[in-house]
């Protein structure tokens, strides 16, 4: 990505997150879904002005290289938010440069031998746990550390 491409979606991100939260427009929203290209501050600055939230469908939601990773964002919605519902597909960060797909079942790591559509709903169950707040402690999110583990307490 070019840095003026990543500047003016930096920008964008200010302006449509900034906006909602300096108005306080959102304030009574009860159920939110959501797509969108964004930073981690942005995001959890956003969700802080949602305590009213109840239900929250995130898809297609890409964090801005150089700019957070969905491990922050999920922490942060686990203690600002009391949801009852969520459901997460597709999102996107980028780790020591290279890009990351989080909760995408039918990403080629799901598809493999070693995976299952079981491992999968475990993987995606434990996720949604954590971030309404039935377990204390978040699971891997990428999805072949998330496996190593599982595999590595069932040998066990």
């Amino acid at each position: 990505m070019r840095t003026e491409d990543f500047r003016r979606l930096i920008l964008a991100s200010r302006g449509l997150f900034g906006g909602l939260v300096e108005k306080k427009a959102l304030r009574g929203l009860v159920k939110l879904e959501l797509t969108v290209v964004t930073t981690e501050q942005h995001l959890c600055t956003f969700s802080s002005q949602l305590r009213s939230l109840r239900h929250l469908d995130m898809k297609y939601v890409t964090l801005l290289p150089r700019a957070g990773v969905w491990e922050s964002v999920l922490n942060n919605m686990s203690t600002v938010l009391s949801l009852d519902t969520v459901a997460f597909r597709s999102l996107e960060d980028v780790i020591e440069r290279q890009p990351r797909l989080l909760l995408e079942p039918e990403a080629s790591v799901w598809n493999s031998r070693d995976a299952t559509r079981d491992d999968y709903r475990q993987y995606e169950n434990a996720i949604v746990n954590f971030v309404l707040r039935r377990s204390d402690s978040p699971p891997p999110l990428c999805p072949r550390e998330y496996l190593h583990r599982q595999e590595q307490s069932i040998s066990r």
